[in-house]
């Protein structure tokens, strides 16, 4: 996966790519979750060959005496953000590009044209490359038996009409068993959420997250349409300083990329939007600021080292930032710029040195799938 504007390859890059990646399905759709299934949910036979997280529910017995089956992804949702947690969708299809369009518009260097206006093409291609690499991963398991719990989430406090089921669990192999009477309980939206979330908590435990915590406070806000873009400030600015790099020698695992522009409150000061460093990418809105300094000084000879500091607010992290050195890459490339960058988590080491580079990149026009 790349960042759309370098050679940067980390977690939630937002090329069109990774949209796609992020949204596709196995073309399928899911009836509504109204059967009675508490009998079914209190089957003690368990399948007990799979080893993984994977994806929770929350099955609940209503007072007309049927079940309502929701990922726990949803359950969160609409304890935080209310009843209303809804996609203009009624397909797993339509749910998938509704959670595309959600995602990319946060995560890209520009606004996305509305779903509506994707095309027939781009849509079909979205839809493939999710079947590709989710759909081809599922595998049910015995009518009649069920998932143990994993151990990988928090729960929250719940009535005692409702409990928690295992919906999905992955393997070592990153096989995604699934439980084919609560898959066939789910809406549509919560087939999508639930591929959406394997997707997504796949790529957080090859970043050494632990738990599903992280994926589910994502796919909340997504639900919620509580996701902003992540640099908003940024993307009104006519023009900002793009640097990325790290990846070899010592800082293999130091890769960053960050955006450098005029701060709204003084246009001699640098506000710094991060999206990644080190071994943990950050999704969420972040910014710094470099005092003292603007793009012109930034690009010159005469930049001085200087360190900051970086706030992630959705996960509550702290980075320290230096950058060590600032050289001009070559008299033939004016608008670019060599530097030696080190990174770490607040009360951490300090990384290792990386070498990157930045240079000025113009406002560009929406972007069409």
């Amino acid at each position: 996966m790349k960042f759309s504007l370098s050679k940067l390859t980390g977690f939630f890059t937002a090329t069109l790519a990774v949209t796609a990646m992020l949204t596709s399905t196995l073309g399928c759709t899911a009836g509504g979750g109204s059967s009675a299934a508490g009998t079914a949910a209190n089957n003690n036979k368990k399948e007990g060959t799979v080893d993984g997280g994977g994806g929770k529910g929350v099955l609940c017995k209503l007072p007309n005496g049927s079940s309502r089956l929701v990922t726990l992804d949803r359950y969160e949702a609409e304890i935080q953000f209310g009843k209303d947690v809804q996609m203009d969708s009624g397909t797993v299809d339509e749910a998938l590009l509704s959670i595309a369009e959600r995602f990319t518009n946060h995560t890209n260097e520009t606004p996305i044209v509305s779903r509506n206006q994707w095309s027939e093409k781009g849509r079909a291609e979205i839809l493939r490359e999710w079947s590709d690499l989710i759909g081809s991963r599922l595998k049910p398991i015995d009518r009649g038996t069920r998932l143990s719990l994993t151990q990988d989430a928090s729960v929250p406090s719940m009535p005692n009409s409702c409990q928690v089921v295992q919906i999905a669990v992955y393997d070592k192999a990153d096989v995604i068993h699934y439980d084919t009477e609560y898959w066939s309980m789910l809406d549509p939206m919560d087939v999508a959420v639930l591929h959406a979330h394997e997707y997504f908590y796949l790529q957080y435990r090859k970043y050494g997250y632990k738990t599903s915590d992280e994926t589910r406070a994502l796919i909340s806000r997504i639900l919620a349409y509580h996701l902003p873009p992540m640099f908003e400030n940024l993307w009104s600015k006519t023009e900002y300083l793009v640097c990325y790099g790290g990846g070899a020698g010592d800082a293999k695992d130091e890769l960053y990329e960050f955006y450098l522009a005029p701060s709204s409150q003084n246009q001699q000061d640098l506000d710094v939007h991060f999206k990644g460093i080190g071994k943990e990418y950050v999704y969420s809105r972040t910014v710094g600021t470099i005092p003292g300094i603007s793009m012109d000084d930034f690009m010159s000879d005469h930049f001085k080292p200087t360190r900051f500091e970086v706030r992630e607010p959705l996960f509550d992290k702290k980075w320290i930032a230096e950058i060590e050195q600032n050289t001009q890459v070559t008299s033939s490339a004016p608008n670019a710029r060599r530097i030696l960058f080190r990174a770490s988590r607040d009360g951490e080491p300090e990384t290792a040195q990386a070498w990157g580079s930045c240079h000025r990149v113009a406002q560009r026009p929406p972007e069409r799938i």
